[in-house]
């Protein structure tokens, strides 16, 4: 698999002095996971390895009736912030496998979130590869 990632620059995330002092006095604890475009990016090629067994199932379903399949799908997609989770993942148009692959790979990526979430949105490509062998 290759993957790119294009994840916003690093910054701080300042937290007002009144609300600090507010849940130092009431025992609250406040915490933000940022991690840095290289942990992001190995973070996210984690999650969508866990799926791998869904996008090999994928590509059997296409080769039993197509048996010459192969190809990639690159797909782009949005890991919102706060929550982790992909949104919006489509193929792209230089993706060269069989259309049922590329809506196969697409829908594997439904219900995925990173876990801790990020406190940063971060936009990713990943390209599968697919063939007989």
């Amino acid at each position: 698999m290759k993957y790119e990632a294009r994840l916003p620059a690093a910054r701080a995330t300042l937290i007002p002095l009144s609300l600090l002092a507010a849940c130092m006095l009431s025992g609250c604890s406040v915490s933000y996971h940022a991690r840095s475009p290289e942990d992001y990016k190995q973070a996210t090629r984690a999650l969508l390895e866990s799926r791998e067994s869904t996008f090999k199932q994928c590509y059997e379903g296409v080769i039993a009736t197509t048996p010459d399949a192969a190809g990639t799908v690159a797909v782009q997609f949005t890991l919102e912030e706060k929550t982790g989770k992909i949104v919006s993942p489509a193929a792209l148009p230089e993706s060269t496998a069989p259309e049922p692959l590329r809506q196969c790979v697409v829908e594997g990526l439904n219900g995925l979130a990173l876990d801790p979430p990020d406190q940063r949105k971060g936009i990713a490509t990943m390209t599968f590869d697919f063939a007989r062998g």
